[in-house]
């Protein structure tokens, strides 16, 4: 167990029915990576009515908060998994009309008031990306929880899209892309 603790607020949560099949349950935004983050825990409509569901989650609450507290230390774990997200990136840049080429492999575009150099350091990506949402989702009746994240950039790499990654039940990041 680290030292690390993400806390979320239960007196915050709140509950609404999705789909016929889907309760979603937000809670306050929560600090993870130095931004607030939204948590949302998406439970079948079968556990029963609102207020159930509503009970339901809070009482996931201390496993999520692990969960958060495992996502906040590893943002490194993530840059390692997101190659492919660099990579897309410099290309997006490449095609920028206002792209200005040094040499065959350098260059830079103005993105959000701030000069992108490409290639873009390992580091650079890295502190670029931000957490948009993290989300729970019940995979079945013993109280398990799929979790998947949204990310941004600062700088803006992707245009407004974000990046959606899962997290498998080994801790590995696995891409749902763009």
């Amino acid at each position: 167990m680290s030292d690390v603790v993400v806390r979320i607020l239960v007196e915050s949560c709140s509950i609404t029915e999705l789909t016929k099949e889907t309760y979603c349950c937000c809670f306050q935004p929560v600090q993870i990576w130095g931004d607030d983050v939204e948590v949302e825990i998406f439970l079948p409509t079968a556990i029963g009515t609102k207020e159930m569901a509503k009970d339901a989650a809070i009482s996931a609450v201390p496993l999520l908060e692990e969960e958060l507290a495992w996502l906040q230390m590893n943002k490194g774990e993530l840059g390692k998994a997101m190659e492919w997200a660099k990579e897309r990136a410099e290309e997006w840049i490449w095609d920028d009309p206002d792209f200005v080429e040094l040499s065959d492999n350098e260059g830079y575009v103005e993105l959000d008031g701030e000069t992108v150099c490409v290639p873009i350091s390992d580091e650079a990506f890295l502190n670029s990306l931000f957490l948009w949402s993290v989300v729970f989702e019940q995979v079945d009746g013993a109280g398990s929880f799929k979790m998947s994240i949204e990310l941004g950039n600062k700088p803006d790499y992707f245009a407004g899209h974000r990046i959606h990654m899962d997290i498998d039940e080994h801790k590995n990041f696995v891409s749902q892309g763009l």
